[in-house]
């Protein structure tokens, strides 16, 4: 079992062991020094943050949770790994991370208060979220109720319409970058790969590895351009996925999904009406140029009356 220690020169104090899947993370990262992350991290922040308690951690580093001293509330701290900090790529996608996501004032994307870096430590502070992720609601419900489906792609639709008018492609929507509070409110928790892009100008990927397989549309699988409509593909298939508890393509290599279309989703759920069905169907267009705008997907889904 792995303890976090942290408190460094008080009185010191054990942290519940990280969940299994975690540990065996913290094990294929070898010999970077994961224990002591969270000591550095109350070193260097106990000035501004109390309480400051590891709640999980990732491949990059961890996610703590504090109370912001001078705001009395509480949040959440993102870090990378120390060892990370001479890899220049990562800092990059760090800090490409924290600019786009503090360009965001929106209530479906977690707001960021401040970003910073203490001898080596880089961190952002972001708001502290209390609910579900949506991978494990879909995990746990294995389908989604079509009115809270309506809702949430409603709302992550508003999302990345603000997203697009600010120049920035998510590039990977996906459930478990999808919140969902105790408010019911939904929210984009990750941007840890968008990119800016410059008016019209879609962009040009250099690697098909970039995003997540699973939820990538054609054009980004096979190192096309991309634009907010990949997006848009992507939340497709989350809603597909909610409501059916099965992903669009029954064979899940690439290929398939490059060029075969998705199935009728009345073969997992006769109940969801014809003009839901449509609207999934026109977001999973192969040809991106036949897909909705995020703002076209917003207006669709809020004019469906269930």
């Amino acid at each position: 079992m792995i303890f976090f220690i942290i408190n460094k020169g008080k009185k010191k104090k054990k942290i519940k062991p990280l969940p299994g899947s975690t540990q065996s993370e913290i094990l294929k990262l070898k010999e970077l020094s994961y224990t002591t992350l969270p000591e550095d991290l109350d070193s260097a922040l106990s000035d501004q943050y109390k309480n400051i308690e590891t709640i999980s951690a990732g491949g990059m580093g961890v996610i703590a949770s504090a109370i912001d001293r001078k705001n009395e509330r509480k949040v959440a701290i993102k870090t990378v790994l120390p060892e990370l900090g001479s890899n220049q790529k990562a800092i990059a996608l760090f800090y490409s991370e924290c600019e786009a996501i503090k360009k965001m004032n929106h209530p479906n994307i977690v707001r960021v208060y401040a970003v910073g870096d203490n001898n080596g430590l880089y961190y952002y502070i972001m708001e502290y979220l209390e609910g579900i992720n949506l991978d494990k609601k879909i995990m746990k419900e294995k389908k989604v109720s079509i009115t809270e489906t309506i809702r949430i792609g409603t709302q992550i639709a508003r999302a990345l319409q603000h997203c697009h008018s600010n120049q920035i492609i998510h590039r990977d929507i996906k459930p478990s970058n999808i919140f969902i509070t105790t408010k019911d409110t939904a929210k984009i928790i990750d941007f840890g790969i968008v990119k800016l892009f410059s008016g019209d100008t879609a962009l040009k990927m250099n690697s098909t590895k970039i995003g997540t397989p699973e939820y990538a549309p054609p054009e980004q699988l096979q190192g096309q351009p991309i634009s907010g409509k990949s997006d848009v593909y992507a939340l497709g298939v989350c809603m597909y996925q909610m409501l059916s508890g099965k992903m669009p393509f029954k064979n899940a290599g690439v290929m398939s999904r490059m060029f075969d279309k998705p199935r009728d989703i009345k073969e997992f759920r006769k109940d969801i009406p014809e003009n839901l069905i449509e609207v999934i169907n026109t977001c999973l267009e192969l040809d991106p140029t036949l897909r909705y705008t995020a703002n076209e997907l917003w207006t669709k889904l809020k004019a469906i009356k269930y």
